[in-house]
This record gives C-alpha cells, sequence and structure tokens, in this order.
C-alpha cells in the first residue's frame, strides 16, 4: 500500500510521502497527481487494498462528523511535521496560523474588537499577549491541505504545558554562550602563548 499508510484511529489513509490524509474515493487521482512515478496498474491495486478497508472515511461529505485528536495528543505520525507558529483561540479549539484569520475568527464567533488602529502599530499600542484573545507558539498540524477538514488543530500540549519553572538566578543561554565563548578565547591564547615558548 505504499506509499500510503491507514491510521484506524482517524478513519483515512495519510501519504507517507505528501504527508497528508486522503479520502478513500480519492486515493487514485491522488497517486495519478502527485506520484505519477507509480504505474497505472500499481496505482489502481493501491486504491483497490483501500478501498476493502472497513470503516475507513470514503468521500468528502463523510469529513463533516470527523473527530480531531485533543490538543494533548502527541503529533500524528505521517503528517507533515507540527508547526511552531500556531495562533489558538483562548474560547474554542480553533486554531490558525495566520495573525488576520484569528483575528477574524475571534471577531465573528466572539464578537471580539480589536482595540488598535489600522496599520503598524505604534510602540505605545503594543499589548501585551495575554491581553489577545489567543495563544501564540501553538504546535499544529492539519490532516487535509483543503477543503472538508482541512482545520490546522493543536497536538503536544503536555509537551509544552509541563516545563519546569525557570530559575530566575540561574544566567540566560545566551549569556552562558557568551561567557562560554568568551573562556574558549581565553584558554586558546593561553595555550597559543604556550606553544609560542
Amino acid at each position: 500500500m505504499e506509499p500510503l499508510t491507514y491510521l484506524s484511529r482517524y478513519r483515512v489513509v495519510v501519504c507517507k510521502t505528501c504527508g497528508f490524509a486522503c479520502v478513500a474515493k480519492e486515493v487514485i487521482s491522488h497517486l495519478q497527481v502527485r506520484h505519477r512515478d507509480i504505474v497505472p496498474s500499481d496505482r489502481r491495486k493501491i486504491a483497490e487494498e483501500v478501498g476493502r478497508i472497513p470503516n475507513i472515511i470514503r468521500s468528502q461529505p463523510q469529513l463533516v462528523e470527523f473527530r480531531f485528536p485533543p490538543p494533548t495528543a502527541d503529533p500524528i505520525p505521517f503528517l507533515s511535521p507540527p508547526h511552531n507558529d500556531g495562533l489558538r483561540c483562548r474560547q474554542c479549539p480553533y486554531v490558525g496560523r495566520q495573525r488576520q484569520r484569528i483575528q477574524a475568527h475571534c471577531h465573528q464567533n466572539h464578537n471580539w474588537q480589536n482595540p488598535g488602529n489600522r496599520g503598524r502599530p505604534s510602540k505605545d499600542s503594543l499589548r501585551l499577549e495575554s491581553e489577545l484573545p489567543w495563544q501564540s507558539g501553538v504546535q499544529c498540524q492539519r490532516f487535509f491541505p483543503s477543503r472538508a477538514a482541512s482545520n490546522w488543530f493543536e497536538v503536544g500540549l503536555k509537551a509544552t504545558t509541563h516545563k519546569p519553572p525557570k530559575d530566575p538566578s540561574m544566567p540566560s543561554s545566551s549569556t552562558l554562550a557568551a561567557t562560554t565563548l568568551s573562556l574558549l578565547q581565553s584558554l586558546a591564547r593561553c595555550v597559543y602563548t604556550l606553544i609560542k615558548c
């Protein structure tokens, strides 16, 4: 069935090469368009094998009831790796990756009004991240590149939530790197001086 694999929990096949899911009835067209290197007879065999999988989602209309994983789920294997630039609504599970889209979502679904003016924000108008109705830096993936069930969804929440608190007495990583570099340069000068003598 290469390059496809079946994810029984989500009832879809995922193309391991492309990193996206595919409904059963669209497997043959996916292979024709994206994997021209697979001979037509093999494409048909793969599509027939996928078609025999019981309980698989066969068509786009069935995706209306598609169940996304909870935010605490690990990243879904075989899908494209998670992006770390997701923007998650604080009032519902909506996730987007573009600021304009999350703003539109919050306005249309939660009656949020952007308190800023149009254009580039001034230094005085920059708001704290906690004041925004969304959270940035969320890990997200998606099953389909377009159409039904192509929404982004959050993954790996437990991995980012359980970080140990930072000790304020510890220097930052950039300070440590600069100090280490300085020490290495001093050591190199001492070694060079010793070798010269």
